[in-house]
């Protein structure tokens, strides 16, 4: 089974992935979301930004997903659920059986994908993480 960095054949215990750019830059994303406010900002304003950018390692839309993340407070959000479940809004017990759904799906599925991805996320964090987010912009 051979993997070859950013997506050209990756073999999996499924077969190659189509297209193994959307795993590359999910994994980016995820590193990247994880820093604090400050130096996600540097990283932003950066050079090392600019270089994913033009490689094609991260969309410009996902790295302005990633900023509107950094700047959008969650606590409006957290009020808001708060005042929704206090008063008995039906929009909240929905929202809580689709989470509760979501987490039943995602454990059908890791159930099912687990042990056969093991052993490629280490070798995907190298590729995608340590080769592409240089070590000071990294959340270790």
């Amino acid at each position: 089974m051979a993997s070859m960095v950013f997506g050209e054949g990756v073999v999996t215990p499924h077969g190659a992935f189509k297209d193994i750019k959307p795993l590359q830059e999910a994994f980016v994303y995820n590193e990247l979301s994880h820093l604090p406010k400050d130096k996600l900002r540097d990283f932003m304003k950066g050079p090392e930004c600019k270089y994913l950018v033009e490689e094609d390692i991260i969309s410009a839309d996902t790295l302005e997903k990633l900023a509107s993340d950094e700047y959008q407070d969650k606590a409006e959000e957290l009020v808001c659920c708060h005042m929704a479940k206090e008063v008995g809004d039906d929009r909240w017990d929905e929202l809580v059986r689709h989470r509760a759904e979501e987490r039943r799906l995602m454990n059908e599925l890791i159930q099912t994908y687990g042990e056969a991805a093991k052993p490629y996320v280490a070798q995907y964090k190298e590729n995608f993480v340590y080769n592409c987010v240089p070590k000071g912009y990294r959340a270790e």
